[in-house]
C-alpha cells in the first residue's frame, strides 16, 4: 500500500493520511492507546476500490513502548 498499490486488488487507487499534520480526532480516534494520556498516531492508507486498509505506527518512541507493553505475538505454522 504504501507504493501505491493495493494488495488485495491490484488498483492504484490508494489515499494515505501520512500528511496529515494531526492523526487524532475525536476520542483519539486514529490513534493506538498507549497509557491513559498518550498515544500514537497512525499512517493509514486506504484503496478506494475496495476499501482495503493498512495502518502503520511511524513514531519510534511508540513502537518501542508498544514492544514493552504489549504481549508478543507467537507465530504458528
Amino acid at each position: 500500500m504504501k507504493q501505491g498499490k493495493c494488495p488485495k486488488c491490484n488498483s492504484q487507487d490508494v489515499y494515505s493520511n501520512c500528511n496529515l499534520r494531526y492523526k487524532t480526532g475525536a476520542y483519539n480516534s486514529n490513534t493506538i492507546p498507549l497509557t491513559f494520556f498518550r498515544t500514537a498516531g497512525l499512517d493509514n492508507y486506504i484503496c478506494t476500490a475496495c476499501g482495503y486498509t493498512e495502518s502503520y505506527v511511524t513514531d519510534a518512541a511508540a513502537l518501542e513502548r508498544i514492544k514493552d507493553m504489549w504481549e508478543k505475538t507467537e507465530h504458528n505454522q
